[in-house]
């Protein structure tokens, strides 16, 4: 699990296909709104962003 919570830029930027590599559950809470949804879903993501209701 992945919890982003900055909008620096070099988090935002983050390749969805590479961090996956490096966790064993491809899960994202993001804290700021600050990333692109179906990216990170496309991606094998399961995302979720607070505020902001289930797709």
């Amino acid at each position: 699990m992945v919890l982003h919570l900055t909008e620096w830029r070099e988090f935002r930027e983050l390749d969805p296909a590479e961090l996956g590599e490096a966790v064993s559950a491809r899960i994202l809470l993001d804290g700021r709104n600050a990333l692109d949804a179906a990216r990170w879903r496309g991606a094998g993501w399961t995302y979720r962003a607070m505020g902001r209701p289930r797709a």
